[in-house]
């Protein structure tokens, strides 16, 4: 199972995101994963990075290279404000995963984590990855791309046989439940029984794992989810509330300016108005 988030990164035809975030009350990063690569970059503030069971300390100007499908998490350091841009983009990228000998020689030993790519980035990738930022094309931003892969990989190490963590896969398994079933009643029992655990388990390792409480997570999905259907349906905003698993409207509007900062209908507006 896979806690996929929804956003679609770039295009079908030319599948990579560059995507810009402002962090107003200090760093964060929702706690994710997908099948892209993503390259991270922080460009003001700080905070920490958990990839997976890593955790790095980042400032402006540092930058990490998250690996398809790692659940990565952002946690901030302090209340200052912070920024920081993603360029995530799927393999295809590189050519077809199923007939370019250059994808398989060079891109797939990464996915199948057969090869180990530093997750720290040096400056000259980074400097890389800020003309990516500046979107010049497609044609360029490929070129370029290509270029990062190949710095990165010389970087590269053989992968140790690593055994496989229980936990991890657990906490995954309760995320992605809960991001099928945000719409409904849940409760730690049905959290634990989905994957035959008990509740003092799911609640000591889900922190361990992703830095939030189990229900600290579900409402995050829930706020996650409104805000999509309030960018891309003309639903009342009450029934918004009700379909992401708000049993009260003014608990909604509360939660939702706590998370995003503005209310549901003020964040619908300026979602129209770009």
């Amino acid at each position: 199972m896979k806690t996929y988030e929804n956003m679609m990164h770039g295009t079908a035809e030319f599948p990579v995101g560059i995507h810009n975030t402002i962090c107003e009350n200090g760093f964060a990063l929702y706690p994710h994963i997908h099948r892209e690569f993503e390259f991270f970059v922080m460009t003001k503030g700080k905070g920490t990075v958990y990839i997976e069971n890593e955790k790095f300390e980042i400032k402006a100007g540092d930058g990490l290279f998250i690996n398809s499908e790692e659940l990565h998490i952002g946690v901030k350091t302090d209340g200052e404000p912070a920024e920081f841009f993603a360029v995530v983009f799927a393999p295809e990228v590189f050519g077809s995963l199923a007939i370019d000998s250059i994808v398989q020689k060079y891109v797939e030993p990464v996915i199948k984590r057969k090869v180990s790519v530093p997750k720290k980035l040096d400056s000259n990738i980074i400097e890389l990855l800020n003309k990516v930022h500046e979107q010049p094309g497609e044609l360029k931003i490929k070129s370029l791309l290509f270029d990062i892969w190949d710095q990165c990989l010389a970087k590269s190490e053989k992968s140790p046989e690593m055994a496989k963590s229980k936990v991890l896969d657990e906490m995954k398994a309760v995320m992605e439940y809960m991001r099928n079933n945000y719409h409904k009643v849940i409760s730690l029992d049905d959290m634990a029984a989905y994957i035959n655990i008990s509740k003092g388990y799911l609640c000591r390792e889900f922190k361990k794992v992703v830095h939030l409480t189990p229900f600290e997570y579900l409402v995050r999905v829930r706020v996650d989810k409104s805000c999509d259907m309030l960018r891309n349906t003309l639903l009342p905003i009450g029934e918004i509330s009700e379909q992401c698993g708000f049993n009260s409207f003014s608990y909604f509007t509360k939660i939702f300016r706590e998370k995003v900062g503005c209310s549901p209908r003020e964040y619908r507006n300026r979602a129209g108005e770009l």
